[in-house]
């Protein structure tokens, strides 16, 4: 875990806020110390739910983020895939 996480954890702690991560041990460390956390894909899934982003934006949402460098097991990247397609 970075110091730009352990900052955003303390700052999520000290506004008592949902924070936004992708890394698996900072997401732990913010869930003991009783933060809600969410996952980036997590975010945009919500958003082709509500229907903010039709099927092709969300499946480039995911794209785009795995290109920038966003790590996504394959099994997962996969079922996210499969979720955009039902819809």
């Amino acid at each position: 875990m970075g110091r730009g996480e352990a900052d955003a954890i303390a700052l999520a702690e000290a506004l008592r806020t949902p924070i936004l991560m992708d890394d698996r041990v900072a997401i732990d460390l913010a869930r003991m110390r009783g933060i809600e956390t969410r996952w980036t894909t997590s975010v945009v899934l919500e958003a082709h739910r509500r229907e903010i982003l039709d099927r092709k934006a969300a499946g480039r949402a995911i794209e785009d983020l795995v290109a920038s460098g966003l790590w996504i097991r394959q099994d997962v990247l996969l079922r996210i895939l499969a979720i955009l397609g039902e819809r």
